[in-house]
């Protein structure tokens, strides 16, 4: 029962240090509660102002990006048709060429 005891005086000891540190800290603070309220709601809102700012320069450089590719690709794309449409010109002379070798 002694050990029992001792635990039980020991966290009576340790609750009344944790009041008396808590009351200490809240006598000794430089700022009322509700000015450290309103730094960390300010601090809030200038957090979520900074994250919504990085959120539409990321989306910015998305879009850029993504547009710079689209216009490349396209770019890609109007080539190829180039030269498909000059191998099929080129096959047309040949077929037109070997017509006339043959007659």
């Amino acid at each position: 029962m002694h050990i029992g005891n001792g635990k039980i005086h020991n966290a009576a000891l340790f609750t009344i240090g944790c009041a008396i540190g808590a009351g200490t800290a809240i006598l000794l603070a430089a700022q009322s509660g509700k000015q450290t309220r309103r730094d960390l709601l300010h601090l809030g809102k200038s957090a979520k102002k900074r994250c919504e700012g990085v959120v539409l320069d990321v989306g910015h450089k998305i879009d850029k990006t993504f547009n710079g590719l689209a216009e490349r690709w396209q770019d890609e794309v109007n080539r190829c048709q180039q030269l498909a449409d000059e191998a099929k010109h080129a096959i047309e002379k040949g077929k037109g060429y070997i017509h006339r070798m043959s007659a």
